[in-house]
């Protein structure tokens, strides 16, 4: 299609009235995704993160590594080393402050816009591209849609999830654009990010990792995988080799099983399923069917509007109110849909999509070189869907997996199932406007339910190390009270809350920035931290009562890490206030 479109631009003399509509035809859609982002940016402004939970991590390992502390040894992470760094070079740029990572993220979320786009544009015309970007903008940029605002790109609660989203759909932009042209120089920029995405999170790069499986089972097929290409990918695979045998030969196999490995702790089972929708597989398969349902009648309109509008005596008036309110009535469906409902089929839309162009691209001849570049797309965004299977949702891990199946399922609704169910312009025109209805119901819907969670935030929080608007008013007050302390005091938060030592000034007591019952385990096993703790013991300690349940455990000293609260309660005692308050101040006893 893109084709059709560029040689009819090419028919066009230039100059004159339609050099000014090439001109504003290549504005607009820059222009109109700049006003959605402006808008999402406008309503989220100061609201994100959550400095209690992950924030802190990510505002504190970054400063940490500045102070010369080693990650892997000294500073626990999870991840790939690409985001702590560079967050680490950014604040070693522009001082450490909150507002340093909060302009990194928004630029990632700025330049994923762009991404995707560019890559709709691979496959279709502007305006359907101008959809696709601003599903995402309104759905994944700065989501709110639960009581944790980290699932966002301005403040997450992982940077390596974005930094790992942006790089992973970059190498499938890359992939893309050497599968239809050819070039030497995009399969070359394709592996990079894609050794980049493997440096980031783990789950993006089995997303872009699946994409290049694809493309390369598509190009065999059509003998276009030469053996420079092999060579290529022997380098990207010997760097990646490379980077973490250096990183394991300086901190050891701490790095594989008390690190990267150590979500894989037993202790993480329960809340691994919680992601994935398997915690109650009956509940989940029912919301799939509901979103089922919902696609089947969004398709059922598009059939309707499609005969009216495709009747062979109907008048253009006609035709378009057909379209229109094909569009209307889908946008109102989505609208008012749950939000457990509106992409949780996707998993099995990309599983469909997937087999379909495979099996055309084996089949057809001509038309290969239009169905082996979709191969990538759907392949990666099948691989999206393996963090959370049944539960195709944004409101937690989806904000950064759920990009590109949304711009795939963006390309499908509007350009090839109209193409494949009718020859008919006006009928495609129709099927068209409800798939458009559907993504464009689907962003108000999420959109709505995060500003209402935004309006929530009214409670400040500034000081010297930055300024946001909390949904909650204790993050403030801990903050200032820690703030009476000097600097260079130590504190320890239990489970969490190294957010509240970021914005206090003050130093954090350990390297494992939170305490919850699936980081005690290796390295970090409970006696091993006790023992760090004995051998030098934080000034301050605060200590927040935080239910577990989603880790199947009750409270930290209650269930789990009890040596740990025992030798807390026999050698601090708290500051004035009330015992059964949610958060206490313990200082160390005379």
């Amino acid at each position: 299609m893109e084709l059709e479109v560029l040689e009819m631009r090419a028919a066009v003399p230039a100059g004159g009235a339609w050099a000014w509509r090439r001109v504003a035809a290549s504005a607009l859609p820059a222009l109109v995704i700049t006003a959605a982002f402006a808008h999402t940016l406008a309503t989220s402004w100061r609201k994100w993160g959550n400095i209690f939970v992950d924030g802190g991590r990510e505002l504190e390992l970054p400063r940490r590594l500045l102070q010369g502390e080693a990650l892997y040894s000294d500073l626990r992470c999870y991840y790939g080393p690409l985001a702590p760094y560079v967050n680490a070079a950014l604040y070693g740029l522009f001082g450490v402050h909150a507002d340093v990572l909060v302009a990194a993220g928004i630029a990632s979320a700025a330049l994923m816009t762009l991404v995707l786009y560019l890559l709709a544009r691979r496959f279709v015309d502007r305006p359907t591209a101008t959809v696709a970007a601003l599903v995402f903008v309104y759905v994944c940029a700065f989501p709110h849609l639960g009581w944790n605002p980290a699932f966002t790109f301005a403040l997450p609660y992982s940077y390596a999830a974005t930094y790992g989203s942006l790089v992973a759909t970059t190498s499938l932009l890359f992939l893309i654009r050497h599968a239809q042209g050819g070039r030497t120089a995009d399969f070359v920029a394709s592996t990079a990010f894609l050794v980049l995405a493997s440096l980031a999170k783990v789950e993006l790069f089995v997303a872009a990792g699946a994409a290049h499986v694809a493309w390369i089972a598509g190009a065999i097929g059509a003998n276009r995988f030469t053996r420079a290409r092999l060579v290529g990918y022997g380098i990207a695979a010997a760097t990646v080799v490379a980077v973490y045998g250096l990183l394991t030969a300086r901190v050891g196999w701490t790095l594989w099983l008390d690190n990267l490995g150590g979500p894989l702790n037993v202790a993480n089972e329960r809340f691994r399923r919680w992601v994935m929708g398997l915690d109650d597989p009956a509940l989940s398969l029912r919301h799939m069917g509901a979103s089922a349902v919902a696609l089947a009648v969004a398709g059922g309109v598009g059939a309707a509007a499609a005969l009216v509008a495709g009747a062979a005596r109907a008048r253009a008036l006609v035709r378009w109110i057909a379209c229109a309110a094909a569009f209307g009535a889908t946008l109102e469906l989505y609208r008012r849909l749950p939000l457990a409902i509106a992409f949780r089929i996707l998993p099995l839309v990309a599983a469909a999509a997937l087999v379909a162009f495979a099996v055309a691209a084996w089949r057809t001849g001509g038309d290969r070189a239009r169905m082996v570049p979709r191969l990538p797309v759907w392949a990666f965004a099948l691989a999206s869907f393996a963090r959370i299977p049944l539960n195709s949702t944004v409101e937690h891990y989806g904000f950064f997996l759920l990009p590109v199946p949304i711009v795939a399922f963006a390309l499908l609704l509007l350009d090839d199932l109209p193409r494949l169910a009718t020859a008919s312009e006006w009928r495609r025109r129709a099927y068209r406007s409800a798939g458009a209805g559907l993504l464009v119901g689907a962003a108000v819907l999420h959109f709505g339910e995060s500003a209402k969670m935004y309006d929530q935030h009214i409670h400040e929080l500034a000081t010297p190390r930055g300024r946001l608007l909390l949904l909650t008013q204790f993050e403030a007050g801990v903050v200032q009270a820690l703030s009476s302390f000097p600097r260079g005091t130590r504190v320890l938060t239990v489970p969490q809350g190294d957010g509240l030592v970021f914005f206090s000034g003050l130093e954090a007591a350990d390297g494992m920035f939170s305490h919850l019952p699936p980081d005690f385990v290796g390295a970090y096993a409970e006696e091993r931290v006790l023992a760090r703790w004995q051998a030098n013991p934080p000034d301050v300690v605060v200590w927040t009562r935080q239910d577990m349940s989603e880790f199947g455990f009750r409270e930290f000293g209650d269930d789990f890490a009890r040596a740990c609260a025992s030798w807390l309660a026999a050698n601090y005692s708290p500051l004035a206030g009330d015992p059964t308050a949610p958060v206490r101040l313990l200082v160390r006893k005379p």
